[in-house]
This record gives C-alpha cells, structure tokens and sequence, in this order.
C-alpha cells in the first residue's frame, strides 16, 4: 500500500511540475528575410533563425517561432504580444520599447543599388535629395539614410518588390542588405543582369529585440544572452555562421555614402 501511495504522489508529482512549467517564449521571426530569416522552401529558415534557435537551447530554454513581416513582427513585440522579435538593426529611436540582445547576431552591410546602365557613383547622402528610392515597409537603414528627410522614399512590402521597381525604372535607386540581394540573385538570375550594387549607406549590428512590455520580455533576453555567450565559447557560433558565410558578403569592396 505504501508503494502505490508513493507511486501515485510520483505521478502527481509529475503532472503538477508539468502544469506549473512556463509555456514556451514566443518569438517573432520575420517571414521574408532570407538567408537570415524567412519562409524559404516551405519552412523557415536562414542564418538568425539557426542563432537563435541554438542561442536558447544552450540556456535550455523552450521557445516557439510565429513568422510575421517585419513591420508586423515589431508592432507586436512593442505592444507587448511578442516576447521579442528579428532582426533588429539597435537604432536608439527603438530603446524606448524594446531591449536589444547583449551581443548582435552578426553584421551585415547595406547597400544603395541601382540600375545596371546607371554610371553615376553616389558618393554622398544629399545626392539622394528628391531622387525616388525604393524600401522595405518598416526597415531601418541607419541614422545617415534614415535622417534625409528629402529622399523620396516608396515603401515595398519585399526587398525583390523594391528591386524589381528599380529594374524597371519605376524608382531611381533601391536600398538592401547585399546578403538578401545575393540570395535573390540566385532565385532570380535576371535581376542580377538588370541592377548593380552602388555604395555601402550602413553596416549595421544585427540584434533579437525584445519586448519592454511582454512579462516574458526580461527572462527572454536573460536566458538569450546566457545561451548566445555559450555559442560564442563553444564554437558552436563560428560553425553556424560558416555555412551561410557566402551571404554575409563583403562591404568593403564597395565605397561607403558619406553625408
């Protein structure tokens, strides 16, 4: 009798640990930013998704993805819905309402492109002045792009949709991260043959922000941080950044936009 009464408060035991355990931290992961994070091939994936993914189980922490577009993806971390949201260039404009991971997923550089005929080097911000440039709704592209309030920004829903309109001449230049752009190249080998790269507007950090409002927010980004500082000593980061290395790129083979 004693053993089956010590069998059933094992088994109480049990189901009340699994009752009382969190849920599972639900991060938001941009839907359309591959190689770093998107739905390619039916699922998602990319560079960010595999950091953050081993970033949290290194700290053992249980976590699930809900894909959004960016914009989406920061306006339900901000109020509070999303644990956190990726990736997040650390602009200081965002720090009221969100806290950015310890340390940045990687660095990857932007860059101005425009169309294969075009012979003109931008060598300067204010040469941007009234010219049509295309963006992403809700990127930010650095303090330098983002404080010319006489750029004529049109606002696309993807990077391709940006590029497309320079290729067609329906904007004077278009701005992306050259790791997207390459990957697009490769699903899109026309495109390649019709837009150029120009020069560098910024080289950001690319960081998990999270949510100053969602009462996961603070434990997410302890139990990110711990884990993505073990990546580091372990090796184990080096060796995920080195199969997506191809579509870091590298900036500084190209001129950098002064103001």
């Amino acid at each position: 009798m004693a053993i089956r009464r010590l069998g059933l408060f094992g088994l109480l035991l049990s189901l009340c640990s699994q009752a009382l355990a969190a849920p599972p931290i639900v991060i938001g992961a941009e839907d359309d930013w591959y190689p770093f994070t998107g739905i390619y091939q039916q699922q998602l994936q990319g560079l960010s998704v595999e950091l953050v993914e081993a970033a949290f189980a290194a700290s053992t922490t249980p976590i699930t993805f809900k894909v959004y577009p960016y914009a989406r993806c920061m306006h339900l971390a901000r109020i509070g819905k999303l644990a956190g949201c990726f990736n997040t260039a650390a602009d200081a404009s965002l720090s009221k309402d969100f806290a950015f991971s310890a340390e940045p997923l990687f660095r990857a550089p932007i860059l101005l492109w425009q169309q294969r005929r075009d012979t003109r080097q931008i060598q300067h911000f204010s040469e941007l002045e009234l010219q049509r440039v295309a963006v992403t709704l809700g990127y930010e592209y650095g303090p330098a792009f983002d404080n010319q309030r006489l750029i004529h920004r049109v606002p696309t829903r993807k990077d391709l949709f940006g590029l497309r309109m320079l290729a067609r001449k329906r904007v004077d230049f278009a701005v992306a991260y050259l790791g997207t752009t390459l990957a697009l190249f490769e699903d899109h080998p026309k495109l390649s043959t019709q837009v150029r790269a120009g020069g560098v507007i910024a080289n950001p950090e690319l960081h998990l922000s999270f949510s100053r409002r969602h009462p996961q927010g603070a434990v997410a980004k302890q139990r990110f941080d711990a884990g993505f500082a073990t990546l580091k000593s372990s090796g184990e980061y080096a060796r995920i950044v080195q199969r997506w290395q191809r579509y870091l790129g590298d900036g500084a083979r190209y001129p950098e936009l002064t103001p």
